[in-house]
């Protein structure tokens, strides 16, 4: 069983900045990471091998929701609207 609290404290930072780094806006990255560990705790890893570093696992968890929220920008277009509009 990881310590998620502990796991969270030590990279939370670190993989924010891994995401803002791959250009998602630092809004995004502050959700993506908070989601990332939710994943985490929701479905724990079953592989034996993303046991032995949960950092890993982490990064990897939160690039492929990344890679998934980009394409479902893509698919998606975003309108700006004027505060007239709105």
């Amino acid at each position: 069983v990881w310590d998620l609290h502990n796991l969270f404290r030590r990279h939370a930072r670190e993989i924010a900045r891994s995401l803002r780094q791959r250009g998602v806006s630092p809004e995004d990255a502050a959700d993506l990471t908070q989601d990332a560990f939710l994943r985490v705790l929701a479905t724990p890893p079953r592989e034996a091998g993303s046991n032995h570093n949960p950092r890993a696992y982490l990064h990897r968890v939160s690039h492929n929701l990344a890679t998934n929220q980009l394409r479902r920008n893509r698919l998606v277009p975003m309108v700006e609207l004027s505060e007239e509009i709105v």
